[in-house]
């Protein structure tokens, strides 16, 4: 159903939903390299021409390029690509843009013109699992299918089934597994699924295909109330310290509950690292009872100095939370900061989300 061959050549977007890429702008793909430009409405270009090199090799199936920005160029996201064949045999390419952000999944698609011969491409994906693709997940975006929003869809059991916001259920239809997609028929289409998953973020991009047209295209994240369920199983706190004290009792809140990081215990000059896991005691254990990351969006982050006698002085805090495949960053001072907790100066210093994986109500 897909392959790298078929992807190579020159198309011109007819369906889009995405911020970056426009209905009429052209995607020219030969191997790894992937240029994108959007003439705009004047014919000249808006954006110039954007060359990427594909994170993938040429056996992948498809092409997958980095989206990247600022002095370290940091990865704030990925475009993927995949192509189609219409039943008829034509062929065209639809993908999504991930931008960290949930709500700006960008989805897009091309009528079949332009892309490799059919009858030169040889499937290259394995079989794909569909207990892979298992889930619950919301419609984020759509061009120009007939799909009410909120639409809460499951895959489960080899079929996918669509609710309404009611939730009251629409329809369901029993999946087949392709050549690194997976397909259904409704009453009128045949339906292309791919899936881009990392660490516990995953996103479902459908073509949806009548016999000798692209229909239209829609993308779906994994509902925000099954991210929220993972459970976490290990927090790290690191402290940076400007002196040794003895005699030092520390907590980190985190997940609405407090962990003991010493209790009349030695801060040492300099790293000092504390790690929570199902193997602490019951006092320090962040699986009893069970933590999970809706907790971590729910309640502040924060280090808290228990002492009536000694002063703290910070130069750097960080905290780490591993849950499922995913880490949640937390961190206070750094650049050459400092800060003292004492009595008198103030026993509590919050943490900030850092990094790029964070929660919706901490951006």
């Amino acid at each position: 159903m897909t392959s790298q061959d078929i992807l190579n050549g020159d198309w011109t977007i007819t369906h889009s939903q995405a911020q970056m890429i426009s209905v009429g702008d052209e995607i020219a793909i030969a191997g790894d390299q992937v240029t994108i430009v959007s003439p705009g409405a004047s014919g000249e270009s808006n954006l110039g021409s954007m060359t990427f090199q594909a994170a993938d090799d040429s056996d992948s199936g498809y092409v997958e390029f980095p989206l990247v920005a600022g002095p370290q160029q940091e990865r704030y996201g990925a475009i993927r690509i995949f192509s189609y064949q219409n039943e008829d045999g034509g062929v065209g390419i639809y993908g999504f843009i991930d931008v960290s952000d949930p709500q700006q999944v960008g989805v897009f698609g091309s009528n079949a013109s332009g892309g490799g011969e059919v009858a030169e491409a040889e499937p290259v994906q394995p079989m794909v699992d569909v207990d892979d693709y298992a889930g619950t997940y919301l419609l984020t975006t759509q061009n120009p299918v007939s799909m009410v929003w909120s639409t809460t869809m499951v895959i489960e059991d080899g079929k996918i089934t669509f609710y309404y916001p009611n939730g009251e259920q629409s329809a369901a239809y029993e999946l087949t597994a392709g050549s690194g997609v997976l397909t259904y028929h409704d009453d009128v289409n045949l339906n292309v699924l791919s899936l881009y998953a990392e660490g516990n973020y995953r996103a479902l991009c459908c073509a949806q295909l009548g016999a000798d047209t692209l229909e239209g295209v829609w993308a779906a994240q994994i509902a925000s109330s099954a991210l929220l369920e993972i459970p976490i199983s290990e927090i790290t706190a690191t402290l940076t310290v400007g002196g040794a004290l003895s005699a030092v009792t520390l907590y980190l809140g985190i997940a609405g509950r407090e962990f003991c990081l010493e209790f009349e215990g030695t801060v040492d000059s300099g790293e000092n690292s504390y790690t929570f896991n199902g193997n602490s005691s019951a006092y320090s254990n962040p699986e009893k009872p069970q933590l999970t990351v809706g907790d971590l969006e729910g309640f502040p982050v924060y280090l808290r100095l228990y002492s009536a006698s000694y002063d703290l002085s910070l130069t750097k805090v960080e905290a780490t939370v591993t849950a499922g495949q995913e880490t949640y960053q937390y961190a206070r001072l750094g650049d050459g900061q400092t800060i003292t907790l004492s009595i008198n100066y103030g026993e509590r210093l919050g943490l900030l989300p850092s990094g790029l994986n964070r929660l919706s109500t901490q951006t």
